[in-house]
């Protein structure tokens, strides 16, 4: 299975059956990169391989033996995911460092170097980095589909494939991701990537633990314990601190990227991603939480969803039986990302096509067709009903323990990946945000990679995010009745 060799223009593999592994993840496993621009839904072909002279999709095909797999050269590589930062993101964007050079904070600190850094936002479904330059501009940003997921769409599957004897593997898949991204930042910069000093990374409890490659059995039970909480010097590596087991370094840093802490009164602000987190502010503090949300809202884990790269609907309208998308890079829709995922559910039900249950009405048995070999099936609006649920019922549970109702909020911050895109009034309509919020948004894009951004120039302090930590409390939803109650009452849209 291990067996590897590089041909001129192909590469050769060998590759054993695995379970119900498909040959595109037995690949990937081995460090082989697989294109896949449909998020392997077997829609977008770019995976075409072959063995024993037969061709097939590597994405939809478990081995029965064992076989050589021929990956020919245009089948190699990464879809690029749109990276473009929007919001509070892009505010970080268009500042300069505090002192006008970048290098006190991710590693000035340390040594007083100024060079290139790296920030990067480690997803669980994507992975984001831009390049800094000594003075402080943004001179590079990549995205690319997370590599881990040949080990399942979210973090529990992940922290039960690392229990079960593959830490070392999803180690190397997080760190090959980054050294990825950073070989593309750089040559697209047009720097050697050996001038990148530093690099600065901010993900959720379990990536962080999982790119150091730590024991995450204390993330998987009781009593839960988290390694990451405070920030981790790694050679030429920061992570940012995470809140708690469950609440990590993307919110902490995206609440700095957004200045949720120096807004007054109570304010929310939701991550909107696999891990929904979500945080209140008040005057006494910061009520945080995380939510399993799934990755729907990420366009994966659906039968037509792939990440936000060339072909994915980031938009939609429909009118009668017109239909508009806006497509990524083509006219052709190959799939749906986040952003167009909320937005077709939204005109589905304002066309009545869907009803508020969730169904699909008479005429529409096998779901809707957005093109030729892309259809929104039943299934996938479920999937749609239960993460828009779990973030809802995230968020009432904060509410309610805060002792205030959504009417009482000044804003609400959107972030997330697809943020530019995401149409507020649509997320409305499907009943992601209570209606008493309408007018009171504001979407602010990747905060995550915004906050990595800042750290790396000294804009955002390691002092202000340990005084943005200790302001939080974190509430544990597992076992709390009010959000299995929330969670039911906000399974309709």
């Amino acid at each position: 299975m291990d067996d590897i060799r590089q041909e001129l223009e192909k590469v050769i593999a060998r590759v054993s059956p695995d379970g119900d592994k498909t040959v595109m993840q037995l690949l990937r496993e081995q460090g082989v990169p697989v294109r896949s621009d449909c998020g392997g839904n077997g829609i977008c072909g770019k995976c075409r391989v072959s063995a024993d002279g037969e061709h097939f999709l590597a994405c939809r095909t478990v081995p029965d033996r064992e076989m050589t797999v021929i990956v020919d050269d245009d089948v190699l590589g990464e879809e690029e995911i749109e990276t473009e930062l929007s919001g509070s993101a892009r505010a970080w964007a268009d500042r300069k460092g505090a002192d006008g050079a970048a290098g006190s904070g991710a590693e000035g600190g340390k040594s007083g170097h100024a060079g290139y850094f790296l920030a990067v936002d480690l997803g669980t479904t994507t992975v984001a980095a831009a390049l800094i330059s000594p003075e402080s501009e943004i001179i590079a940003e990549a995205g690319k589909a997370s590599s881990q997921r040949s080990y399942g769409e979210d973090v529990i599957s992940r922290i039960e494939a690392s229990c079960a004897g593959k830490r070392e593997s999803l180690r190397n898949a997080a760190r090959g991701d980054v050294d990825s991204l950073r070989l593309r930042c750089a040559a697209e910069a047009g720097v050697p990537s050996t001038a990148v000093r530093s690099t600065v990374i901010a993900g959720n409890t379990a990536m962080e633990h999982l790119y150091m490659g730590y024991d995450v059995s204390g993330l998987a039970q009781a009593p839960y314990e988290a390694y990451t909480t405070d920030i981790i010097y790694n050679a030429a590596t920061v992570l940012l601190p995470c809140i708690s087991p469950f609440v990590g370094a993307d919110v902490l840093a995206g609440m700095a990227c957004a200045d949720f802490d120096k807004a007054e009164g109570y304010n929310a602000f939701i991550d909107i991603g696999t891990n929904g987190e979500i945080a209140l502010s008040c005057p006494d503090g910061i009520l945080v939480t995380s939510t399993a949300a799934g990755p729907a809202l990420e366009g994966a884990g659906i039968s037509c969803g792939m990440a936000a790269s060339a072909g994915a609907v980031r938009d939609v309208q429909i009118s009668g039986d017109l239909k508009y998308f806006d497509v990524i890079g083509q006219d052709d829709p190959a799939g749906l990302c986040g952003s167009g995922v909320i937005a077709l559910t939204a005109e589905l039900l304002k066309n009545g096509i869907l009803d508020r249950s969730g169904a699909f009405v008479h005429g529409f048995g096998n779901g809707y067709q957005i093109a030729r070999s892309v259809r929104f099936t039943q299934e996938d609006v479920r999937k749609v009903q239960t993460a828009k649920a779990a973030i809802r019922a995230g968020l009432e549970v904060l509410l309610k323990e805060a002792g205030v109702g959504a009417g009482d909020l000044g804003k609400l911050y959107v972030a997330g990946g697809f943020g530019k895109w995401i149409d507020p009034d649509k997320a409305f309509e499907i009943g992601l945000f209570p209606e008493k919020l309408r007018g009171k948004i504001e979407v602010c894009g990747n905060t995550p990679l915004g906050g990595a951004i800042g750290f790396a120039r000294g804009d955002i302090t390691e002092e202000r995010l340990e005084a943005i930590r200790k302001k939080c409390r974190p509430i544990e939803l597992a076992d709390d009745p009010r959000f299995k109650d929330e969670y039911i009452s906000n399974m309709d849209f």
